[in-house]
């Protein structure tokens, strides 16, 4: 990442980068992650300084998912930048894919930016995922001084 002349890094490409951020689902096993509270299951429901917590719609679906939300929490460019949940949606049709149940699985956790090779990246894209770790993603440390 790189700053240039007024500040701004570049944060497209390189590699996805998880943020802290999360759909509440009690139902999903997380482990030792900043989404448990007794290691074995996601039983946190409110935001905190440190993690931001979206509401999940009885469906769980990334569409359902973005619908409730959108008027709740503001801030993170997730609204600000997008008119979907679910699809090439974001600012420049960057990826939009809201936390939930996608193809069959369920990814609760947001990653932003994308990886170098990937059409769709920008600096608001967000996707979902597993929170697992894998070759393309790393995590995103943002800082936020009063």
């Amino acid at each position: 990442m790189e700053e240039n002349e007024y500040g701004i890094f570049d944060t497209v490409g390189g590699a996805y980068e998880y943020v802290a951020g999360y759909i509440a689902d009690s139902s999903q096993n997380y482990g030792n992650s900043f989404a448990s509270t007794d290691n074995t299951t996601n039983n946190k429901t409110e935001s905190t300084k440190y993690a931001t917590v979206y509401q999940m719609a009885s469906s769980n679906s990334l569409t359902d998912n973005y619908k409730i939300n959108i008027n709740k929490i503001f801030g993170d460019a997730v609204v600000e930048t997008s008119t979907s949940g679910n699809g090439t949606k974001s600012w420049h049709s960057a990826y939009s894919i809201f936390v939930g149940i996608n193809h069959g699985g369920n990814y609760p956790v947001f990653e932003r930016g994308g990886t170098y090779s990937y059409y769709t990246a920008g600096s608001f894209l967000f996707n979902s995922r597993t929170g697992a770790g894998n070759t393309s993603s790393g995590f995103r440390v943002c800082l936020a001084v009063k």
